[in-house]
């Protein structure tokens, strides 16, 4: 998250509260605030958007943007596999390794003046991937686990 707005008002001043939050998840819905210095994640300045995207080799970057500030870029310390979608597709399936499943909505956009990459990023726990087009088509996409057991 960011949160700073340096936009408001001459007589309200700037809301400068915020230099970036990052939330770790546990899987059940749970979410822990993590500290700057766990996470490596500070945006100081006048903070705009956030995008996720993907390098060269697969690895996920977010991108947050600051209003005539730097460009900030970090990278995941906990990599995982990046599935590049196609232009129609609507949602995935993931199957986790203990035979939980969850469905994914593919969106375009993530959120305000943000604009993410069209990927998917999938968890070393899922096994399996099965996406679905705006068609209704469905296809199969292999992970690091599932090509770790052909």
């Amino acid at each position: 998250l960011v949160g700073n707005d340096y936009g408001g008002e001459v007589q309200a001043g700037r809301y400068d509260a915020l230099n970036g939050l990052f939330l770790r998840g546990d899987g059940e819905g749970n979410f822990t605030a993590q500290t700057m210095a766990t996470s490596g994640f500070y945006v100081p300045g006048n903070a705009k958007g956030l995008a996720q995207l993907t390098d060269s080799k697969g690895r996920e970057l977010v991108i947050a943007t600051q209003n005539r500030g730097r460009l900030c870029i970090f990278r995941n310390r906990n990599p995982a596999t990046s599935l590049r979608l196609r232009p129609t597709d609507a949602s995935a399936l993931l199957t986790f390794v203990d035979g939980r499943k969850q469905k994914v909505e593919l969106s375009y956009g993530t959120s305000f003046l943000s604009q993410s990459a069209r990927t998917l990023l999938v968890n070393p726990q899922v096994k399996a991937v099965e996406i679905t087009d705006s068609q209704g088509h469905k296809r199969q996409e292999l992970t690091k686990v599932n090509l770790a057991h052909r």
